[in-house]
């Protein structure tokens, strides 16, 4: 499948029962730019680092619902271009979330990587995403240590910054007020964490 070097778009193998890791081969399909779907397909092992190769995607990045069990490459935080539908929930990743997906500056919609088994802390990169209006999730995991005060920089953000079901400590940032736009939509989840002391006032 590595040799389908000159395609752009639509690569469809989602629902499937592959039960094996990806061939690092995809990794030549540098070309591709949209529609990149392998949900839910018993897919299992390392995520190939070679998909970081893959730089000019710029949407529908769909690996969520597998079994993927190893940390999430470094290399993925290459895809510069992306601006929407980053999902890679309810796998089975673990370890830190790479510093280097900050880089994702583009992204205006659904960087979602609930469901998994992450640890560390969140980096605090992930506040120059934005641009992101839609769906920041990062629920079910184990996330330690404070909330990042940078993820008050996500000051578009309409519907959904999902925190819930961590491990998170210390207090609620102050500057995460400054998310004024969720006001109106009741979609800020931090519950079932381990934040303490008082609300601040500017939430």
């Amino acid at each position: 499948i590595g040799q389908l070097e000159e395609m752009r778009y639509a690569l469809n193998l989602f629902s499937n029962q592959f039960s094996s890791s990806l061939p690092t081969q995809l990794g030549k399909l540098v070309k591709m730019e949209y529609q990149f779907h392998l949900y839910m397909s018993s897919c299992t092992g390392e995520l190939p680092s070679e998909l970081g190769q893959l730089v000019e995607m710029t949407s529908r990045l769909y690996l969520h619902d597998n079994d993927f069990d190893s940390t999430l490459p470094t290399e993925f935080g290459n895809m510069v271009k992306m601006y929407t539908l980053f999902d890679l929930y309810t796998n089975k990743f673990e370890g830190a979330v790479p510093t280097q997906i900050g880089r994702l500056s583009e992204m205006t919609n659904a960087v979602r990587l609930g469901d998994n088994a992450f640890s560390s802390s969140l980096p605090s990169q992930l506040g120059q995403m934005t641009k992101l209006s839609y769906n920041f999730e990062f629920y079910s995991n184990s996330f330690s240590a404070t909330i990042p005060t940078q993820l008050g920089n996500l000051v578009e953000m309409t519907h959904s910054v999902a925190l819930s079901s961590n491990e998170l400590t210390s207090t609620v940032p102050s500057e995460l007020g400054r998310v004024t736009k969720l006001s109106s939509r009741p979609y800020f989840f931090l519950y079932s964490n381990k934040l303490c002391a008082d609300l601040p006032s500017e939430v």
